[in-house]
């Protein structure tokens, strides 16, 4: 007697007649394309890195408070040797960044023109003041 080939299925294992190679690769998920390329992959990493890495900053500075120039200045009268950390930056337009503390906070200033100091300032001139804007 011939068999054929259908005859070779049997009903009760799963009712799937073909081939055991046939019925793994179906069973598995089938991608077109990748759903994120590894250079997408790379920039969403960085960013999630950069976030992380700015709350972190957030969290060890503690509280900072942003005043007007004129507040800052009053601040600054209120001390005997105030120490103030200065920064030029800007990108279009120059700008001035002032940072100091005074009892246990640390104030920030963002000023067009260079502030006048008092002269019993401990002035520290950085390359670079980043605070949340």
């Amino acid at each position: 007697m011939i068999a054929s080939r259908e005859a070779e299925c049997c009903a009760l294992a799963g009712g799937d007649c073909r081939p055991l190679l046939l019925r793994l690769r179906a069973s598995r998920p089938q991608l077109k394309r990748d759903p994120l390329s590894s250079h997408e992959l790379s920039i969403m990493a960085e960013a999630a890195a950069h976030a992380a890495a700015i709350a972190q900053a957030i969290k060890a500075s503690g509280t900072l408070v942003r005043l007007e120039p004129q507040d800052f200045s009053r601040i600054l009268h209120k001390q005997d040797a105030p120490l103030v950390v200065r920064a030029r930056g800007g990108f279009f337009r120059t700008r001035w960044y002032y940072l100091t503390s005074y009892k246990g906070l640390a104030f920030f200033a963002l000023c067009d023109e260079p502030l006048p100091l008092p002269g019993r300032a401990e002035v520290i001139d950085a390359r670079k003041i980043w605070a949340p804007t």
